[in-house]
């Protein structure tokens, strides 16, 4: 959902609550295990109340799970908080340099920028991200959002080009259904940029 990959939520929402409370059974003592948990359900619900404790059970496990701390770091920049988010991202980082999920990282340094009003250095953690991780389409749609915001509207509108060659029929309805979790004037910010970068209503 958050990746734009559905526009059927309702569907995707109950097979993923179905398939959340088979798993959740077997992950009490796994942190892998509950940081995916809090990874879905975070993303599917926007429950995040609920993905922190499965967080915060993770790292308590697992202090150096590098994964947790990046899901972590989600949390804190949806509840508008970016320079915890920050600390986390780096945190994960410094954990695992090579990770082959580093890229989740500079997604979110790039959203806890623009979260603090800092759109250009928003959209180069943007670039690093999809440098790192070919065929990143979805990010499109962050790149579109922090140069609108930071008055590059051509190259805003080329990156909701590239966006729309990905996903057709994606509209500024889907986005904000999908990220309904956001606190409400970081989701109205990324909103508006997806409108100035052109994306249909």
């Amino acid at each position: 959902m958050v990746y734009n990959w559905t526009s059927d939520f309702a569907k995707v929402r109950a097979e993923g609550e179905r398939l959340i409370g088979l798993a959740a059974d077997a992950a009490s003592d796994d942190p892998t295990t509950l940081t995916a948990l809090a990874t879905a359900i975070m993303l599917l619900f926007g429950d995040l109340d609920r993905a922190q404790r499965f967080v915060d059970r993770a790292l308590a496990l697992d202090a150096n799970h590098a994964w947790a701390w990046t899901r972590r770091g989600f949390l804190n920049v949806y509840r508008g908080d970016p320079d915890a988010g920050t600390a986390c991202f780096e945190r994960a980082i410094r954990l695992s340099p090579l990770d082959p999920f580093s890229f989740n990282c500079y997604i979110g340094l790039g959203l806890a920028r623009f979260a603090a009003g800092q759109s250009e250095a928003a959209a180069e953690w943007t670039r690093l991200a999809m440098r790192e991780k070919v065929g990143l389409t979805w990010a499109y749609r962050d790149l579109a959002t922090f140069l609108a915001d930071a008055g590059r509207i051509d190259e805003a509108k080329a990156a909701a080009g590239r966006l729309r060659q990905a996903y057709p029929h994606i509209t500024v309805g889907d986005v904000a259904e999908a990220l309904s979790f956001m606190e409400p004037n970081l989701l109205k910010r990324y909103l508006a940029g997806l409108r100035k970068a052109g994306l249909p209503e």
